[in-house]
């Protein structure tokens, strides 16, 4: 049976399209994350009612807005009150931009944890495997690891002040992502 050229140039238009959706599903599959996106998928510069349509009921108003926040150009205006890493308890806190009212930073934070160093290197480890290898930066000493991704900046903190009467704590803090710099890199 004769059929119109038309008909072929179609199935062979329909067949190409097929095999390049076809080819093309592994590369979608291992696209990297999305630029411009942290932390559970949340993007940068979001409102807030934008993170709590993303996170639902799991995140809650902040009334106390954090102290050291009031008098800079960002405010804590959600929380989620208790997020569990690594077996302990933690707060993360949504920073927003006073300027632009958009999402400029998440932080994770446990405060007085019983073993500092033991929960710094399980949370290390952790993040290592999914996100590599941590830079390292000069002079920031042992308790500090950063991850310098495409899609964010994660910088985990262990600080302990308890010898001089003050809290200890460990922070996770995920960033937009930039560029780390050093004083090397002056030179």
């Amino acid at each position: 049976m004769n059929r119109p050229p038309v008909f072929h140039f179609t199935a062979s238009i329909m067949t190409l399209i097929c095999c390049l959706l076809f080819c093309s599903i592994p590369y979608i599959q291992a696209s990297p994350p999305q630029p411009g996106r942290g932390w559970r998928g949340i993007p940068w510069g979001a409102s807030e009612a934008e993170v709590i349509r993303i996170l639902g009921n799991e995140v809650v108003k902040n009334p106390e807005f954090g102290p050291e926040f009031n008098k800079s150009n960002n405010y804590i205006p959600l929380k989620i009150p208790q997020y569990t890493l690594s077996g302990e308890p933690f707060i993360v806190y949504f920073v927003f931009d006073r300027r632009t009212s958009g999402l400029a930073a998440i932080r994770m934070q446990k405060y007085n944890p019983a073993d500092i160093i033991r929960l710094f290197d399980s949370l290390e480890r952790l993040l290592t495997g999914k996100y590599g290898q941590p830079e390292r930066i000069p002079g920031t000493g042992p308790r500090k690891a950063v991850w310098n991704l495409q899609e964010m900046l994660i910088t985990l903190v262990a600080t302990d002040h308890s010898s001089i009467g003050l809290s200890k704590d460990i922070c996770i803090w995920y960033n937009p992502p930039r560029t780390i710099r050093s004083d090397t890199d002056k030179l």
